[in-house]
């Protein structure tokens, strides 16, 4: 979001073509709508979510949601906590999105995040440790085998002398 302050520094394309391009300078109100109005309807959202698997006893956990700019409509990231499927038309989703309409007084989409999606992300954010030098890998690449040890950590820890 840009303000009107920032006019001259507005490019008139953001990143590549599939991100969209700058429809019109944001005003004070769309800034106010951005960073309070919109946060506070998805918090909303989500606290009425989470009661409402509660409240009904359905095997749904909500991640997310995120809040359309218009404010007409929602949308809810939910998986399934007993690890199993859960199909779209299922009777608890379809339930939930009514209730959840209805309280908010919203249009609601449900999208699920599966085991697999968690899984990625999970293993996104760990590094993965270093795979151990082979002597192939030193010959491939004409590292001595002597050049390797100096890598390695001393065999003895230094001993701090106190006086």
């Amino acid at each position: 979001v840009y303000s009107a302050s920032e006019k001259g520094s507005i490019p008139r394309t953001l990143g590549s073509q599939d991100q969209g391009t700058v429809l019109r300078i944001a005003s004070d109100e769309d800034c106010d709508l951005i960073n309070n109005t919109l946060p506070d309807l998805e918090e909303r959202a989500m606290e009425e979510c989470h009661s409402l698997i509660n409240m009904l006893h359905l095997p749904l956990e909500c991640l997310d949601v995120e809040a359309t700019f218009d404010q007409s409509a929602v949308k809810v990231f939910y998986s399934v906590t007993n690890g199993r499927s859960v199909g779209r038309d299922s009777s608890t989703v379809t339930r939930l999105q009514r209730e959840l309409a209805v309280k908010l007084r919203l249009r609601v989409t449900l999208e699920q995040c599966g085991p697999t999606h968690a899984e990625e992300e999970i293993a996104s954010m760990t590094m993965p440790s270093p795979a151990p030098v082979t002597v192939t890998m030193r010959a491939n690449n004409g590292i001595a085998p002597s050049a390797t040890s100096m890598l390695a950590p001393p065999a003895v820890a230094p001993t701090l002398m106190t006086s």
